[in-house]
């Protein structure tokens, strides 16, 4: 099944930590190719994930964080399923 959360208009593109080496997985996301996730790869993915609710600023932010959270878990339990993170 293949769901998506879109980056909501208006939210700077800062708050995912892009180049940030204390992020083991969200460091190395490409802001401008795709990132790709396995399933094996939620648990550290989540780890640093959950980390971004401390510096959400606004609602719109927190409700992006919340939906990509719940994708990261469905995809944690799924045998071959990944979170693809497209670029610009």
């Amino acid at each position: 099944m293949l769901e998506q959360v879109v980056y909501p208009d208006g939210v700077p593109n800062t708050l995912i930590p892009f180049d940030d080496e204390s992020f083991p997985y969200l460091g190395y996301v490409d802001p401008y190719g795709d990132t790709i996730f396995n399933y094996l790869q939620m648990k550290p993915f989540l780890l640093d994930w959950v980390r971004l609710y401390a510096v959400a600023s606004s609602e719109a932010e927190i409700d992006f964080l919340r939906q990509v959270e719940v994708l990261a878990q469905k995809c944690k339990t799924g045998v071959g399923s990944y979170l693809k993170m497209l670029g610009d």
